[in-house]
């Protein structure tokens, strides 16, 4: 598992607090041990001070990862088509866009804590804004 945390939005302005994830391990080749990743079970607590103000609900979610964006289960389940026909493509289009959910944030006085679970080579940005 890997996390960077930011400050800042896209520009890095505001006191938005970005959250990467990540869940991979080192690959043949790449390193004299390589293991191959298992599903983890992600806590983050997080503490902020009184005077910046109270924490959000809930921390908006996007992943990439082998449930979330499907654009490879959505060609199987179509039969592995060579030669896609464009309601096909469309359809494994939309099974690759990424989506925005919310995930509640456990919040007890200063202190924040959320829970979610990252598989196999999958990636998660969470905001908290």
């Amino acid at each position: 598992m890997s996390a960077l945390v930011t400050i800042g939005d896209a520009l890095g302005a505001g006191s938005a607090l970005p959250v990467f994830l990540s869940n991979f391990g080192p690959e043949a080749g790449a390193s004299p041990a390589p293991w191959a990743p298992v599903a983890r079970n992600v806590s983050l607590t997080m503490r902020r001070a009184a005077a910046d103000g109270a924490w959000p609900a809930a921390a908006v979610l996007r992943r990439i990862d082998e449930n979330a964006t499907a654009p490879y289960a959505a060609w199987a389940g179509q039969g592995k088509p060579r030669s896609p026909t464009p309601g096909q493509i469309a359809a494994m289009h939309a099974a690759s866009e990424v989506r925005a959910s919310l995930v509640p944030l456990t919040v007890q006085g200063e202190v924040a804590t959320i829970e979610l679970e990252l598989p196999p080579l999958g990636v998660a940005h969470l905001s908290f804004d």
